[in-house]
């Protein structure tokens, strides 16, 4: 009887932490999203002239819009209505972010640099 005891504690306490060992998996890959936004935030620092609370701005737009889009659009299927809806919804939020803090220049500049789908134009 013990013996069944012993293995169901060590039954549970393994599915009790699987999911820290899944968490651990997904915060490797967000440590990845993040060295590829500190690349793309350099690459426009130097293209856009951004003082540094600009940089830290952009780098917090873009982490999100980089996160998000790994998580609900790198994930669906292209035949899916949610890739399109989730899709236009991050880049028009990565959009309507950057127009606050940049000027006109530096957003038709960063709109270049930026690789996004053709959306409305965003209003400030």
């Amino acid at each position: 009887m013990k013996k069944i005891l012993t293995l169901v504690a060590f039954s549970l306490a393994f599915l009790t932490f699987s999911p820290d060992m899944n968490a651990q998996e997904k915060r490797v890959n967000n440590d990845e999203i993040r060295t590829e936004t500190r690349k793309q935030v350099e690459m426009l620092t130097r293209s856009l002239d951004l003082d540094v609370d600009d940089q830290k701005r952009m780098e917090r737009s873009l982490y999100a819009y980089n996160l998000n889009t790994e998580i609900h659009v790198n994930n669906a299927s292209k035949k899916d209505d949610a890739y399109f809806l989730n899709k236009e919804k991050f880049e028009n939020s990565l959009r309507s972010t950057t127009k606050k803090f940049l000027d006109d220049g530096q957003y038709q500049k960063f709109l270049k640099e930026i690789k996004l789908s053709p959306s409305e134009k965003v209003k400030k």
